[in-house]
């Protein structure tokens, strides 16, 4: 129904966009503007926090930051609110944030020893029992759910025998096997992406059309570029899904300590360079207020560190199914070509096993080397990875494309 849109339309769309709107500040960078603001004044002006309505200010942006973090759950703000507290407090009882930096060092690194103590990973040589390929997926990466959860998740669906992907020329088309309404061994990821494509699709059939269809007039075959046609409609739903189920139906993670890595070492780095910044404009001679600045780099360091360290904080659960994921994640990363050939040979692991899980741990380049060597062996059947491959760069261009289309729209973000 709908084929890739030539690069002419997509630039011409893009400018469109750009130019007809303006990019919004986010409440990550509002709520940090605040942060800085709001410990800048209070320490180059003290005087001000002799005034009541300075000290009202102060705490107005902390219920502010509090706010935004009972409002979204998102662990950043929760971040920022105890960074804001422990900076202020640093202020006006020793007038020196160097207090502040070494008591976020010292907190940041006995909350990461206990965020990330677990089971010891042993290698396992299996696909982990009890865990889909989709939560690997999730879970060993970024805990934000893309193009990647959503590649697995079809062709996990695939793999179950629920769908079958069939490729065209410039598209996929994705044809229902069985009725989800029929099946119970599907978990909430695959239902929301069941749904997604089959029942919304008919949904919209219905808005464009006009024409009143039953459920079980609903389309049986749909077009993948059609569903992605409106994938900033549905892909924050989609990462929703994600933290609902692993946190409420599967309780891997503890909801109020979730977020995703590359938002806390955004946070840090912005503190570091800022800090770096303003000394290079006064030559690195500032005197008394170097300490400030030295505490604010500690603080960004710090903070990227941990961010790009930090896998989320999980339940006993969680703790456990993450040692099985890392454990099977070392084997792909270590194991021989002859041994794997082998396992290939004997059936313990199928090709598309391989790759399926090779895409989840995110091994692109691993995936590069094995298809060089399965096609160059006649005994091994290829399966059908022209075909993932494929998939993948339709799903990765039209997922960059949504997130460089909502750039250029604007709208809170959190």
């Amino acid at each position: 129904m709908h084929g890739f849109h030539d690069r002419a339309k997509i630039d011409e769309t893009l400018m469109r966009y750009a130019l007809q709107r303006r990019r919004r500040t986010s409440l990550t960078t509002l709520a940090f503007m605040f942060f800085i603001f709001g410990v800048t004044t209070s320490y180059f002006f003290p005087y001000l926090f002799h005034n009541w309505y300075m000290v009202l200010v102060v705490f107005l942006l902390l219920a502010g930051i509090m706010g935004f973090y009972a409002a979204t759950q998102e662990f950043m703000f929760l971040l920022l609110g105890a960074a804001y507290t422990t900076a202020i407090l640093s202020i006006l009882l020793l007038r020196s944030l160097i207090p502040f930096a070494i008591l976020w060092a010292v907190g940041i690194f006995f909350f990461y020893n206990w965020a990330t103590s677990g089971p010891p990973t042993t290698v396992e040589y299996r696909p982990p029992k009890g865990i889909s390929p989709e939560e690997v997926a999730y879970m060993i990466e970024d805990r934000a759910a893309d193009e990647r959860e959503l590649l697995v998740t079809l062709l996990e669906l695939e793999r179950k025998g629920v769908v079958e992907l069939i490729p065209s020329k410039n598209d996929f088309y994705i044809r229902r096997l069985r009725d989800m309404n029929e099946l119970d061994d599907l978990n909430p990821l695959e239902r929301f992406v069941m749904t997604r494509v089959f029942t919304m699709t008919g949904v919209r059939t219905i808005l464009e059309s006009g024409i009143q269809l039953n459920y079980n007039e609903f389309p049986s075959e749909v077009s993948l570029d059609y569903v992605l046609n409106n994938l900033t409609e549905w892909k924050k739903a989609f990462d929703l899904t994600f933290k609902d189920y692993l946190t409420y139906y599967k309780p891997v993670y503890y909801r109020f300590l979730m977020s995703s890595k590359r938002r806390i070492m955004l946070l840090g780095l912005a503190s570091a360079l800022w800090a770096i910044f303003v000394a290079y404009l006064y030559n690195f001679q500032l005197g008394k207020s170097g300490d400030y600045l030295l505490s604010f780099f500690i603080f960004g360091a710090v903070t990227a560190l941990f961010g790009w360290k930090y896998t989320g904080a999980m339940t006993a659960l969680g703790k456990s199914v993450y040692a099985k994921i890392k454990g099977f994640g070392e084997f792909l990363r270590r194991v021989e070509w002859p041994r794997l050939r082998w396992m290939l040979k004997t059936g313990r692991i199928t090709v598309n096993e391989l790759f399926l899980y090779a895409i989840a741990f995110k091994m692109f380049n691993s995936i590069d080397f094995w298809l060089i060597r399965i096609r160059k062996d006649k005994s091994l059947d290829l399966g059908d990875i022209s075909k993932i491959e494929k998939l993948w760069k339709l799903i990765n261009f039209r997922w960059h494309l949504s997130n460089l289309i909502e750039e250029f729209e604007g709208g809170y973000k959190v």
